[in-house]
């Protein structure tokens, strides 16, 4: 090992031994504690969005489906004159070229 990372080596232990750790018991303790506070907190807010989930379908649901569209008046064009047609928007139909191969002729047996 070289001299210089050998240094550092012994700065970190110095720099760790100063801190204390507590007990393992008192560990034990907190580590418990912190993990009942996270499965309460996990609890609460499954509960949350249920709740929230329950109460929203109620309210979608309460509401019913949406009012009835009325349909519009009929209007009657006046007697004696009729609208104009609309004009086809069919194109005409095409020419048939004629074939450069002549059609086959029937044989008579």
């Amino acid at each position: 090992m070289s001299r210089e990372l050998h240094r550092y080596y012994r700065s970190l232990a110095a720099d760790t031994d100063e801190r204390v750790l507590p007990a393992p018991d008192r560990l034990r303790r907190s580590a418990d504690r912190w993990a009942r506070r996270r499965a309460a907190i996990t609890v609460l807010a499954a509960a949350g969005l249920v709740a929230g989930t329950v109460a929203g379908s109620r309210l979608v649901l309460a509401a019913g489906p949406g009012p009835v569209p009325v349909p519009p008046p009929r209007v009657r064009p006046p007697r004696g004159r009729r609208p104009p047609r609309p004009r086809s928007r069919r194109r005409p139909p095409r020419r048939r070229r004629p074939s450069a191969v002549p059609p086959a002729r029937a044989v008579r047996s």
